[in-house]
């Protein structure tokens, strides 16, 4: 990005200029075996990690009968939880002030003393961008550390048919779902998949832009440093899970599609202000 010239340049075609340009390029797979090189696997396989993309991964081997042994490692040893789609009355919050991590933590259990937890977890929805927004660095940091697992597998749930999958592995014992904690190394393995998550700043784009100083990453590397509104120049924003260092939740359809409608009317006004190229 020539952010003097205002111009893209492409790997296989002519520079592109722009006004205004948006990344919303998403985060990036990990290092290392692909799910595509797991077609033919005859080996035992160990996955890092034991959330969605964990569970992406059975079900893409029970689809090839894969008859080997799955060992599979993260810090808490949590799975995701299945989704209830039986209709249940909605939870709201009232949040007065400065609510901070804990605080937000006992108002969830009290909710859940009267309502489905499903429910008490959903109704948080509306609330989780403004309350990330609203803690210190030192309060995200003790959410990541101490709830972010207990948040993402509640929150981030599955399907009753990957349930069922993965539970008939475990039934079985091809499955094994063990708790490393922080300090644990997973054991060598011929074969190892990682199912981390997506992490940020791996692909040349964003290591050109963070050489050049055009983009800086937030405190905990989840993403780009921006506004709550996703500004990071006057003429650079982001959009989608690049903003998950300053809003947490900005990875699934609902929370994108709010910052898509705040950005497009952001864009809108400026763009009526403007003369475009």
């Amino acid at each position: 990005v020539d952010a003097k010239g205002h111009l893209v340049s492409l790997k296989l075609a002519a520079p592109v200029p722009f006004d205004v340009l948006v990344l919303a390029s998403g985060l990036d797979p990990r290092p290392g075996l692909r799910l595509k090189e797991l077609a033919h696997l005859k080996t035992d396989l160990t996955i890092l990690g034991t959330g969605l993309s964990m569970v992406d991964a059975l079900v893409f081997l029970a689809k090839r009968n894969y008859q080997g042994k799955i060992r599979a490692f993260s810090r808490h040893g949590d799975l995701p939880l299945v989704h209830d789609f039986t209709p249940t009355a909605g939870v709201s919050y009232t949040f007065e002030g400065h609510s901070s991590p804990l605080q937000t933590l006992q108002l969830v259990k009290e909710k859940l003393k009267t309502h489905p937890w499903r429910a008490v977890v959903d109704g948080l929805r509306p609330h989780t961008q403004n309350l990330w927004i609203s803690w210190s660095v030192k309060e995200r940091a003790q959410f990541l550390r101490h709830l972010r697992s207990f948040w993402g597998v509640h929150r981030h749930r599955i399907g009753e048919t990957q349930h069922e999958i993965v539970q008939r592995m475990l039934k079985s014992g091809q499955l094994e779902v063990s708790a490393l904690g922080f300090k644990q190394r997973p054991p060598e393995a011929t074969a190892t998949l990682d199912c981390r998550g997506p992490v940020f700043g791996q692909n040349p784009l964003m290591q050109s832009l963070l050489t050049a100083g055009i983009v800086e990453q937030d405190q905990f590397n989840l993403g780009i440093l921006s506004s709550p509104d996703g500004q990071v120049h006057d003429w650079l924003y982001v959009l989608g899970p690049l903003s998950r260092g300053v809003l947490w939740e900005s990875i699934a359809v609902p929370d994108i599609r709010q910052q898509t409608k705040t950005l497009t009317q952001k864009l809108a006004r400026w763009f009526s202000t403007h003369e475009s190229l």
